[in-house]
This record gives structure tokens, sequence and C-alpha cells, in this order.
């Protein structure tokens, strides 16, 4: 007798087991047609489908609310006007789409399911193409005739698409049902993004203050969004950019480069530094560039801006500088062919001048055309360095 029991009990597990595994057979076959696994919709489904009783809640949830949420505007009034086509699709798509599970581990209240999807590969077409195929297939009267319509366009395929999935089921107090993860998916793409802008917006800070010679400050915001995309390609290309800039700084803000000189051979150097300050343009603010040269031993001094500055005929860029607190004095500059920037005079003079007030900030006032008089002010640390590497690069 307790070998009848025992027997029996053996005979119910698994004709329980059996039966839970043609139920997660039927079902991703279900969602793997009719939902599609690789993009789901619940456009394709049967008509009378529960997808209540195929997918998991939380899922059917949010496929719902992405149906709703796509239901204004302009993208709501297409997919009025398209959709009996793009019904007739997903339906001619389910009949000619196979999904061959090709392996399913089961445990308590979950399992794993293999499937291999395979479906013909309609002709490919642009845009255009296939907004003018679908308006095609919507012309015609009835469903029937419209997914004839959509398998004659899937008959014209030449070639397959074959995707492997691993699909989750999980076991309800419903039944089994499938499990796509898909606003737990939305959510790691919409954190991914955010982070994303964020290593964005740290790397653009690194770079503006890189352009300082603002090493630390570069250097910490990358680390940042180190934190935030740890092996980020752009973290390794910024890194190196970092430490290529730092052998060009020399000194406070001042940044210097080389470059030789085709024709005499010549080491042509520049310093540059840039103002504390932006100068207000006609469609954006920028700063300007005070801006030391050694080219073919002619030393250079001028101030670069995005402005197009004032001359006055016979007489040059008017404008005025002071150091500090100190009263400010008038000044004279050669405006530059294209009017974007103001020439030293007596260049060797400034230079001299200007390596001497390393411990100051020298503001310039510029006239600018047509508008108010614009005011860059250049924090000079480090200016000892750069004009005595620039006169050394001159030969002087």
């Amino acid at each position: 007798m307790r070998n009848l029991v025992w027997v029996g009990m053996v005979l119910v597990s698994l004709l329980s087991g059996c039966s839970a595994e043609s139920e997660i057979r039927k079902k991703v076959d279900f969602a793997c047609r009719h939902v599609s696994l690789q993009s789901p919709t619940l456009i394709g489904l049967p008509e009378g489908a529960k997808a209540e009783q195929v997918l998991r809640k939380e899922d059917l949830q949010f496929l719902q609310d992405k149906e709703r949420s796509d239901d204004a505007g302009f993208a709501a009034a297409m997919k009025v006007a398209l959709l009996p086509a793009m019904r007739a699709i997903a339906e001619a798509r389910a009949v000619v789409t196979t999904c061959e599970m090709t392996g399913l581990t089961q445990t308590e209240g979950r399992a794993t399911v293999t499937v291999k999807e395979t479906t013909p590969k309609p002709p490919a077409e642009n845009l255009a193409g296939s907004l003018e195929r679908l308006g095609e297939i919507s012309k015609l009267d009835t469903h029937a005739a419209r997914v004839a319509k959509a398998k004659e366009w899937f008959a014209q395929s030449t070639d397959k698409v074959v995707i492997e999935h691993s699909v989750t089921v999980l076991k309800t107090e419903s039944g089994w049902r499938v499990d796509l993860q898909l606003p737990e998916k939305a959510k790691e793409v919409a954190d991914r993004k955010s982070r994303e802008a964020m290593v964005e917006k740290l790397l653009k800070g690194a770079f503006e203050v890189l352009q300082d010679c603002d090493l630390a400050r570069a250097r910490a915001r990358v680390d940042e969004a180190e934190k935030l995309m740890p092996g980020a390609p752009a973290l390794a290309t910024a890194r190196e950019t970092i430490e290529e800039r730092a052998t060009g700084c020399i000194g406070g803000k001042w940044y210097r480069t080389s470059k030789k000189d085709p024709m005499t051979d010549d080491m042509n150097v520049t310093v540059i530094l840039s103002s504390e300050n932006e100068l207000a343009g006609s469609y954006k603010s920028s700063k300007a560039a005070l801006v030391g040269r050694c080219v073919e031993t002619r030393l250079e001094l001028y101030i670069s801006t995005d402005l197009h500055l004032d001359d006055t005929f016979q007489v040059g860029v008017e404008g005025r500088y002071r150091f500090g607190t100190v009263k400010a004095e008038r000044i004279v500059f050669t405006r530059s062919t294209d009017g974007n920037a103001a020439f030293f005079r007596n260049t060797g003079v400034w230079l001299t001048t200007l390596g001497a007030k390393k411990d100051e900030v020298l503001a310039v006032e510029l006239p600018v055309y047509g508008k108010l008089a614009a005011v860059a002010q250049f924090n000079l640390a480090g200016a000892d360095k750069a004009i005595a590497e620039l006169i050394s690069a001159c030969g002087r």
C-alpha cells in the first residue's frame, strides 16, 4: 500500500512538472511571436488574447503606459493612420516567425528558457519607402487583406534574422508569467543616460579649467566622472589630454606652445593667458587671450578677442589699461587685419613690464565697433616665467 502511495506521489509530481514545462513553453512562444522579445509591444496581440495571462504585471503595465504616452501630438496622428497596417504586419510576423526553445532550466518558482527566434527579413527600405509600404497596406479594406499583403512583403525575403534570447519565466499565484524586465531595463537606461550627461558635464568643466592650466581641478573633475562611469573610454582620453596640457603649463594660468618653423628651423614659441572674465559678443560671450609670441626671432604681444574692435583712422585702437588699483592710463594698439586683435606697440617695454607685474591683475579696456567698450582682466601670476621663456626663445 505504501508503495502505491509513493508511486502515486511520484506520478503526480512528474505530471505537474510536465504541465509546468508545457505552460512555460507555450507562454514563451506566445510572447516571442506576438509580443516580440526584441522590441516588445502590445500591438500584435491576436483579438481576444489576454496579455495578463502571459506577461508579468509590471511588464504589461509598462507597455500599456508606453502606448498611452505615444498617444499625443503628431506621433499619435501618425499612429492612428498607420495602426491598421502595423497590426497586420505584426500578425503576419507572428505567423512567419519561429521561436525554437533550445534550452529550459527550472527551479522552484523560476524558469530560464533559451529561445532561437527566426524571422524572414523583408527587403531593406529607407524611411520613406517603409512609410509608403505602410500606406499601401493601410488602404486595403479588410484586416484579412492587409495581413495577406504583409505576408507577401515577408515572402519577398531572401534572408532571415536570427536572434538568441534568454527569457525568464516566474511562477505567480495566477500561473507562470514571462518576465521581460521592461521597467527595470528602462530605469537602467534612464540612469545610464543621466550618468552620461553628468560625465559629459564634468569633462566639459574639466576642459574649461584646463584652459587656465588649473590641473588640480581638471583632474578632480575627471576623478568624479570616473566614479559615475568607471572605465568609460572618454575618461582615458580626458586624462591623456590633461597630461599633454600639463607639459605646456609654465606658471599661473600661462600656457606655452612651440613649433618648429618650416622655413628657418627656429622654434616659434607662443605663451597664452586667458582672461578672468568673458566679453559679451553679438551671439555669445567668450574669453579674451593675452598672447605673446616669438616668430622667426620677432617678438609680438597682443590681445585676441571674438569681438570686432573699433579703430580710429590714422591713430589705432584707443583704449585704457591699469594694473591693480593704479589709475588707468591711455593706450593705443594696432588692430589686426581681421579686426579681432589689438597688438601692443613697444613690445619689448611691455614684455618687461608684464614680467615685473607678476603679482598684479591687468585690466584692459578695448573699444568695440557699434557697442560699449569691453574690459578684459588678466591675472598675471606666472608672467615672469612666461615672458622669460618667450624672450629666451627669441635669443634676446
